[in-house]
């Protein structure tokens, strides 16, 4: 059984990064989620929640990613939470399984994607 299984919906905050070569295409990018909860005067609020989403371990996935994820964009992704070394650290994060893609954010006069305005944290 495998119980090691992360269900996110929210919206992609940049452009995917992606990199590597040939077979071995690795991407990464943040996925914005919301907490919402009542703030001391009972009002619902949102907490933003930035996640960082890897994809790794399978070419045909990143090439999904680099035509048809964008800024703004909204996604269900499937990911497990796992580890793994660069050589030189060890790293964790939750790398996608899988992703359902929603509707592209409509692109205004100025070119932008509508995507909220945050700073990502360190990665």
């Amino acid at each position: 059984m495998d119980f090691n299984k992360c269900i996110f919906i929210g919206k992609v905050k940049d452009t995917p990064q992606v990199f590597g070569e040939g077979n071995n295409l690795k991407a990464s990018f943040i996925l914005i989620t919301n907490d919402r909860q009542p703030d001391s005067n009972g009002q619902w609020v949102d907490n933003y929640i930035h996640i960082p989403i890897f994809v790794m371990d399978s070419s045909k996935v990143v090439k999904v990613v680099r035509p048809h994820i964008v800024a703004g964009q909204e996604l269900t992704i499937d990911a497990r939470y796992t580890n793994w070394s660069d050589g030189t650290t060890q790293q964790h994060g939750f790398v996608m399984n899988s992703v359902v893609l929603g509707f592209k954010p409509r692109q205004d006069n100025t070119g932008s994607g509508g995507a909220p305005q945050m700073q990502a944290p360190p990665v």
